[in-house]
């Protein structure tokens, strides 16, 4: 957990697990995402957190291969499972690795990614990605599923503030230097306070959560 005092709220981050392969629900993970054939890929981690398409972009470019974009898939035990849009390095003899850091929260020590390829993403490397990570909600408990529709809900937001940044001020972003703009542009209110507002609705509602499943 991690406190930013801006917005005067408490961080709340789940521990994450890769989620099995064999687990009853992963077919309805494969439906969810419209997709199929998940895969275990070696983790051989070195790259930064966060960049993965990036990351593999530039190990492309140095050791040759492609990227391959698709679904990194984790859960939080009995709550829910999570999908998010990931790229791995696709070797030039057709093997997988994924070359990046997993996040902190991620506390699996088998150095497996679960991941699946999915043709239908397409990744502009420029900007932040903006494909949403998908859900599914393993738990009958309404504040976990509050806590989703939360994190959609900022998800959008997030989303508001790129598409502004890139059409109306026609910002740049790079992984190296993040945001730059020939003038410092103020952000319309309502995204402002769009963002404000859900990110501190979902942490707030997350620590709820964590207080009655991860404090022993």
């Amino acid at each position: 957990m991690e406190s930013i005092e801006a917005n005067e709220v408490e961080v709340i981050n789940f521990p994450l697990y890769d989620f099995p392969l064999d687990h009853p629900a992963m077919p309805q993970v494969m439906q969810l995402l419209r997709t199929q054939a998940p895969k275990a890929v070696p983790r051989r981690a070195s790259a930064r957190t966060g960049y993965c398409h990036n990351n593999v972009d530039a190990q492309v470019q140095a050791a040759g291969g492609r990227r391959k974009t698709g679904w990194m898939i984790e859960w939080v035990p009995g709550l829910y499972v999570q999908a998010m849009c990931h790229s791995v390095w696709e070797k030039p003899n057709l093997a997988l690795e994924d070359v990046t850091t997993p996040r902190p929260e991620n506390k699996s020590h088998e150095n497996l990614t679960t991941y699946v390829w999915d043709k239908s993403l397409k990744i502009d490397p420029r900007w932040p990605p903006s494909y949403m990570n998908q859900f599914l909600v393993l738990s009958d408990d309404p504040d976990v599923h509050l806590a989703v529709k939360l994190f959609r809900e900022n998800a959008d937001w997030i989303a508001k503030r790129i598409e502004w940044a890139k059409t109306v001020y026609g910002m740049q972003w790079t992984p190296e230097k993040g945001w730059a703009a020939p003038f410092s542009p103020t952000m319309p209110d309502d995204i402002s306070e769009g963002l404000q507002t859900s990110f501190e609705a979902l942490h707030r509602q997350r620590a709820l959560i964590h207080e009655r499943y991860f404090q022993n």
